[in-house]
């Protein structure tokens, strides 16, 4: 009995105290490209009127930073032609509306334009 303690005592030291190599990989780099964070949320407490989404750009691999997105037009619009606007926080890439009123069972639709291109 013994025996099997120091053996296994000697397997985890030895996963404890095992070496690690870092890779860096040379990845390619491809144009950035939008990415768009958004849904339609109704927090607990709330009115539900108050609706953000989030624009950004993809990224290096190895980069921390998230670049924000400044400058799109953003709107929703209901199945009944009613446009809802989404206003910039400057330079955070977040857009805003607070005069948005969910409905269940509505269906939306996600307008966003940056730098003359359309995402639906």
């Amino acid at each position: 009995m013994v025996s099997f303690k120091y053996i296994f005592l000697f397997i985890i030291l030895t996963g404890l105290v095992s070496c690690e190599d870092v890779v860096d990989m040379d990845l390619d780099t491809e144009e950035p490209r939008l990415v768009i964070d958004a849904g339609i949320e109704w927090e607990k407490g709330t009115d539900g009127q108050r609706q953000t989404i989030k624009l950004t750009t993809t990224t290096d691999y190895y980069s921390s930073e998230i670049p924000p997105v400044s400058n799109a037009e953003v709107y929703v619009t209901n199945s009944n032609g009613v446009v809802f606007d989404f206003v910039e926080t400057p330079g955070t890439g977040m857009y805003v509306c607070t005069g948005f009123v969910p409905v269940i069972g509505e269906t939306y639709t996600l307008t966003v334009t940056v730098d003359g291109e359309t995402y639906t």
